[in-house]
């Protein structure tokens, strides 16, 4: 039955956003009483239509059999021969008779979940992907855990995805990163937090939503290959380590599901062979007899290597021992310091993605700029501001893939930016002003922000991305912990 208030409501709006338009068609005489209640009944359920929530997308990207699952894993320019997906794969020990590649996909396929560790830079992601990539040419559908995504049981809808497929290997890197939020300190006052319900740690989303697609799959296979840095130690004071992060024995029900594989150090001749086959294709001067030397001094990462590699062409310098930084974390400290010199603002973009990454945001252009904008508190009006920020980080997406900077790359500064309440005002409008405009990429980013701004007694901002995160949401069962929020 047609609710006269609501109609009437309905035209008197429409009368007075659009009366220029209303006057000059009456005007004319070409719009009759019928034609007009015909339009005012359009235009409402269109409206209507703009209103409805939009489908969560699955927070895995399906990669279908015989895809490029390293361009997804290592996005970034195939033109560069330094690229991470570009780079030849090494066997990090090849004086073992059973290589790592084999050793892992042996236990892999023993366990159907893996969990590869290793301190940063060991190369732990080009392993995973490497797997991935050879199981997905043998008929495996490659499921990617993508960042800052909404993590739980899978809707009718993202099993419809997968059409027939039925052979899932799950794609999960980087863990520490995506688990970090779960392991600040609480405040004493958490306990009686207005959010307390959706403090779900993401392990716990993880297991329900993988035990989810176990018992869609259960006349097929599925596969768990994840990867996490495992240092006990942090490279920012009073900061949880990359272990600690984990909470390995607080979420022992999703851990125990795993067999660990400690990755290997690559060996001397393992690094020499990198220089040797990626030299070449970088114009870089070097003399092959320096190769193992390098390798001896190295730190026993492969990122390292590529770090050093790629600064050197970038200045157009030879590679020799003696301008060859031994760390990683020396290496990206320098990186960081050059970028600075070269780009002052830089220092508010690091800071802008060392903020965004503590609070579970996407790293986008749009984000970043706009939060280093925030972190320097820029006003509208400066348009030089906007305009040097954006200039540096078009050199810092491009020179230093800030937009998904690698392990310790943002650590290195040793210093971590401390939250306080103008950033969270600004943080909290541009997330639900972006999801708003594009919901199903910014859901989880929401919801990762109302659940670290829980954990730091921001309350009030929690409580607001909180009633705009369950406007989107379906009101369904596996939703049913946030909806109760609403009483």
């Amino acid at each position: 039955m047609v609710d006269p208030q609501a109609v009437w409501q309905t035209i008197s709006k429409l009368l007075v956003d659009n009366k220029d338009l209303v006057r000059i068609l009456l005007t004319i005489g070409g719009l009759s009483v019928s034609s007009l209640i015909g339009f005012l009944w359009w235009y409402r359920n269109q409206k209507r239509k703009r209103q409805f929530p939009p489908a969560i997308p699955s927070p895995f990207e399906i990669i279908r059999p015989n895809g490029d699952v390293l361009s997804v894993v290592f996005p970034g320019n195939k033109q560069d021969p330094l690229a991470n997906a570009e780079i030849r794969y090494q066997d990090r020990c090849p004086t073992r008779q059973v290589s790592v590649r084999q050793e892992l996909s042996q236990k892999l396929g023993a366990s159907n979940w893996l969990l590869i560790e290793g301190r940063t830079g060991l190369g732990k992601t080009r392993e995973a992907g490497e797997l991935a990539q050879l199981l997905n040419r043998e008929g495996w559908t490659v499921m990617w855990l993508k960042l800052g995504a909404w993590v739980d049981e899978p809707t009718a809808e993202h099993l419809s995805e997968l059409n027939t497929n039925r052979k899932l290997l799950f794609l999960l890197d980087d863990l520490n990163q995506r688990m970090s939020f779960g392991a600040k300190e609480k405040s004493p006052r958490a306990e009686t937090s207005p959010l307390e319900p959706i403090n779900e740690s993401l392990q716990n989303r993880l297991l329900r939503s993988l035990t989810a697609y176990e018992r869609f799959c259960s006349n097929g296979e599925i596969k768990v290959l994840a990867t996490a840095r495992n240092e006990r130690f942090s490279d920012i004071p009073g900061q949880p380590s990359p272990w600690d992060k984990l909470e390995k024995d607080k979420y022992s029900k999703f851990w125990s599901r795993f067999t660990v594989y400690e990755l290997p150090e690559p060996e001397d001749i393992a690094i020499a062979q990198l220089l040797r086959d990626t030299i070449p294709e970088t114009q870089i001067y070097a003399q092959e007899e320096n190769f193992l030397p390098i390798a001896r001094k190295n730190d026993q990462t492969f990122r390292n290597v590529v770090e050093n590699l790629v600064r050197l062409r970038n200045r157009k310098l030879p590679l020799t021992p003696n301008n060859y930084r031994d760390t990683l974390k020396e290496n990206w400290n320098k990186r960081y310091q050059d970028a600075v010199q070269r780009y002052p603002v830089a220092v508010h973009i690091y800071d802008a993605v060392d903020l965004l990454q503590q609070l579970g945001i996407s790293l986008t252009r749009e984000i970043v700029e706009s939060t280093a904008l925030l972190v320097m508190d820029s006003q509208p009006w400066q348009l030089w501001c906007r305009y040097s920020v954006g200039r540096a980080l078009d050199f810092l997406i491009d020179a230093e893939l800030v937009l998904t900077p690698r392990d310790g790359q943002i650590e290195a500064r040793e210093r971590m930016v401390e939250l306080n309440r103008k950033y969270v005002r600004g943080l909290t409008k541009l997330v639900i002003g972006l999801t708003q405009k594009r919901p199903g990429l910014m859901l989880g980013s929401l919801y990762n922000l109302a659940n670290n701004l829980d954990d730091y007694s921001y309350y009030q901002e929690a409580v607001v991305c909180l009633n705009h995160l369950i406007a989107y949401l379906p009101d369904s069962p596996e939703f049913s912990f946030v909806w109760s929020l609403r009483g």
